[in-house]
């Protein structure tokens, strides 16, 4: 499949898409975020990305395959989430690996897909926890 062009767009545009997209993130992260994550072009901004990140991989997941791995793991495993995330997997694909894993699951309230940008201070403290109880 050919590769779409992307037309650059102002900084400032970036920043409004961004901050419709995520808007709970603070206005230094969004700012960072659209900083780092474009590059210019022709006098506007152009997002940085992998064009693969949007197109399926060759090989499908399979369950069974992946459990396989993950019963593996042999290192405690936590498994963070925002409460408020929109982008979680379906509760039964989440049980699955948790139980494979035997990993511990947090959901750090008030917050959505990016703890480490939206809630930093909560995040260090679930961290520091889990890792003291090592």
């Amino acid at each position: 499949m050919p590769q779409r062009a992307r037309l650059p767009i102002p900084l400032d545009a970036a920043v409004a898409r961004l901050r419709e997209r995520f808007p709970r993130l603070s206005d230094a992260a969004v700012r960072h975020l659209v900083e780092f994550g474009t590059r210019a072009v022709n006098g506007g901004r152009v997002w940085k990305f992998d064009p693969l990140h949007q197109t399926r991989a060759p090989q499908p997941t399979y369950v069974a395959q992946a459990r396989a791995f993950w019963q593996r793991v042999q290192c405690p495993v936590l498994y963070i989430e925002g409460a408020e995330s929109s982008l979680r997997l379906p509760p039964e694909d989440i049980a699955e690996r948790l139980s494979a894993l035997h990993a511990r699951r947090i959901a750090i309230p008030d917050c959505g897909h990016h703890p480490h940008l939206e809630q930093p201070e909560a995040l260090v403290r679930v961290l520091i926890d889990f890792l003291a109880a090592r």
